[in-house]
């Protein structure tokens, strides 16, 4: 029984999670109750993912030249439209780093949790001079 939690270098920030950064074995934690940590690292992973594809992917890009379209008022329509989707965008984007960063710190939070809790009571169950007696009876 026991967990092992490597936070060695993780950052959180500018562009969100750094990948591979975060490394969580271990038991899942009794009555009842588990948390997958890795899946919290892995959707906090997932949505800065998509977060990179939609700075790669910029919505003004999908207007092109003013003369594609043949008519000035469409094209400053067109423009228009696209300006204020990117800004939208750009919302849901920093919403979703929020999202990302909260995922990975719920997983970073609950690995110490259980970490804590399973020392606790591995320091309860020993003595200084070793294990307690009374606790190898049962």
């Amino acid at each position: 029984m026991g967990i092992s939690v490597s936070l060695s270098g993780a950052q959180i920030g500018g562009t969100g999670l750094r990948t591979g950064c975060l490394q969580v074995t271990g038991d899942a934690m009794s009555g009842g109750f588990k948390v997958d940590l890795g899946a919290l690292v892995q959707a906090a992973v997932g949505v800065n993912g998509t977060i990179s594809d939609l700075q790669n992917n910029k919505v003004s890009d999908i207007g092109g030249a003013d003369a594609s379209y043949g008519d000035d008022d469409l094209a400053a329509t067109v423009s228009n439209f696209c300006a204020r989707w990117e800004i939208g965008v750009q919302n849901l984007a920093n919403d979703a780093q929020q999202v990302a960063n909260r995922l990975y710190l719920s997983a970073v939070n609950y690995a110490k949790a259980e970490k804590k809790i399973i020392a606790d009571v591995q320091g309860t169950l020993q003595s200084r001079t070793g294990t307690d007696p009374a606790a190898s009876q049962w």
